[in-house]
């Protein structure tokens, strides 16, 4: 079964990676390295998001959900209000409130009003999330490892620099004008 996955992610990569390139060669406004740099990350990002949700489909929780109860649970019982959670999770307001009212229906998390701001929410987790919390986290510790198992360690805090430095440039690109040149920085 695994050589299938195998076999069908490699043919999915080629078909793109064809089909992009001819396109990028035939445009002179198309730069192949930073096209084959995004593509590259949206590939990777889906197959680390499946290979990482496989072990957990059993729980029963999206990605969204599960990082819910690692935030609340790394929050040490703390709490967290609901705008805060969006905040860390980068999803719309809407998003999050449907995440959370799935997770309170289930048991794993409650809301409690602000002292300070009746209007404001504060999300925690129930005993029943913080068991569930503790069941996922080793899980996705040893998928962490597997998934990079064929990186040393100094590959492994090299891409993460690159990725840290690739984020910082995204958010920064915001700031550039269509009428300026871009350009690539050595």
């Amino acid at each position: 079964m695994e050589k299938l996955e195998e076999n069908s992610v490699d043919q999915r990569r080629a078909y793109y990676w064809d089909k992009v390139r001819k396109y990028c060669e035939k445009r002179k406004d198309f730069n192949w390295p930073s096209t084959e740099l995004i593509l590259n990350l949206v590939y990777t990002h889906d197959i680390v998001r499946s290979f990482c949700l496989k072990d957990i489909a059993r729980f029963n929780l999206s990605d969204s959900a599960m990082n819910i109860l690692m935030i609340l649970y790394f929050g040490e019982g703390k709490g967290y209000m609901q705008q805060e959670l969006g905040n860390l999770l980068l999803v719309s307001r809407a998003n999050i409130t449907k995440v959370i009212d799935g997770l309170e229906k289930r048991g794993l998390v409650i809301r409690s009003a602000s002292e300070e701001d009746r209007r404001a929410r504060y999300i925690k987790l129930t005993a029943a999330g913080e068991v569930l919390a503790k069941q996922i986290i080793p899980i996705q510790s040893e998928n962490s490892i597997k998934a990079g198992m064929g990186l040393s360690t100094t590959d492994k805090n090299n891409l993460n620099k690159l990725l840290t430095k690739l984020s910082l440039s995204i958010t920064q690109c915001r700031n550039v004008k269509k009428e300026e040149k871009l350009y690539d920085v050595a």
